[in-house]
Order: structure tokens, then sequence, then C-alpha cells
């Protein structure tokens, strides 16, 4: 398969997270940590996306050069499902 579309273009991760508000007791939705976990990245950077903008928490995301990013996180699917 070809990545060529895919070279120079910037992503954008978002983790939506639930919540219970322990005063109503209702669900509450917010933006969580997303950056890209170690296996993710690697991908990135082989088919060449430049950028990627990742939530961090409520109310901040960041932005980092795909080629200059280092995680050694691995995500909970990869430790599960390999």
């Amino acid at each position: 398969m070809s990545y060529k579309l895919f070279k120079n273009i910037d992503i954008y991760v978002v983790r939506i997270a639930k919540r219970i508000n322990k005063e109503t007791k209702e669900s509450e939705y917010y933006t969580a940590m997303s950056k890209p976990c170690k296996h993710c990245l690697a991908f990135m950077q082989s088919i060449g996306i430049r950028k990627v903008y990742y939530s961090v928490n409520e109310k901040e995301w960041a932005c980092e050069s795909v080629n200059k990013m280092t995680t050694t996180h691995c995500s909970h699917a990869n430790r599960t499902y390999q």
C-alpha cells in the first residue's frame, strides 16, 4: 500500500473519556491525554506524518513534530492484544 497521500500532513488525536458526576450521578464526557503510543508514533513516522496535535487534558492541546517526538508509552490495547 502506498502512503504518499499522508506525506507532510498533520493529524489530530483526541481521547474522549467518561466520568460520573458524584453530585448528579450523571455521565460527563471530557478530553483526556491522547499522546500517541510508541507503536502509533512509529507508524506515523514511517508514512511521513509531519505533526501531531493531541489532547492533554480538558483545557490543553499539544503539538509536536512527529520526527522529533519520543515516547515509551505502550497503549492498553497493545499490552492486551499482543
